[in-house]
């Protein structure tokens, strides 16, 4: 009897050490992760010379400028300059509208592969965006005249006959941190007799910067047109 207990005993203690071998079998491990995510921004920053040959901030109002009395010859100094001072990449893009009251400066001035006229803006404008030869476009946009150069396309609607309103969109993204010089100023030709010189008595040019971030798009005008709606664009 006392053989028989002994057997029960050491087989009962068997089974609890197969037991207790299962419990620390499993191996385990436990981690944690935070994952941040911090806001980023767009914010531009455009700076022009003043008549005074200032350089003026108009990043946050409206500055009208008044250069007096044109004739043929007469530079006018801008060195227009956009800077990316948001922490994302972003596509930048403008508005130029010039006009010239009643008077029909069309006549003056045109855009390239848009008819004759005294001079083209490409030769108007210098430096900056302008400084590159433009290749007309074909354009799947009725009414549209489309040209690019190295650093941009431009888009002018033909119906527009009291004046230019011009879209331009930069090709490369411009990084957080630069600069794009947009032009260096305007000339008006020498060889402009007194009928252009007219069509100029009351000239008026300006200009309005935009910008998009870079991040989900694949082109300029995608980024600008897509974030800016009615906003940007030509007019009807």
């Amino acid at each position: 009897m006392k053989k028989l207990i002994l057997i029960a005993a050491s087989a009962l203690l068997v089974v609890a050490l197969v037991a207790t071998g299962v419990t620390i079998a499993w191996f385990t491990d436990a981690k944690e992760t935070t994952n941040v995510f911090t806001a980023g921004d767009v914010s531009i920053r455009l700076l022009e010379l003043n008549p005074e040959g200032e350089e003026i901030d108009v990043t946050d109002h409206s500055v009208q400028m008044d250069y007096g009395y044109v004739y043929p010859g007469r530079t006018v100094t801008k060195n227009t300059t956009v800077t990316n001072i948001g922490s994302e990449n972003a596509y930048i893009a403008a508005e130029i509208v010039i006009l010239d009251g009643d008077r029909d400066i069309n006549s003056a001035l045109s855009i390239p592969g848009s008819g004759s006229a005294a001079t083209r803006l490409d030769e108007f404008f210098e430096g900056g965006i302008w400084g590159y030869g433009f290749t007309r476009e074909i354009s799947s946009e009725p009414h549209f005249i489309t040209w690019s150069n190295d650093v941009c396309i431009i888009k002018y609607d033909t119906r527009m006959t009291d004046g230019f309103w011009i879209n331009i969109f930069l090709k490369d993204v411009l990084e957080s941190g630069t600069t794009t010089q947009l032009w260096d100023g305007f000339t008006f030709p020498e060889a402009w007799g007194n009928d252009e010189m007219l069509q100029c008595a009351n000239l008026r040019i300006s200009i309005k910067v935009f910008a998009a971030q870079a991040s989900g798009f694949d082109c300029c005008e995608d980024a600008i047109t897509t974030s800016f709606g009615e906003e940007f664009g030509i007019p009807g």
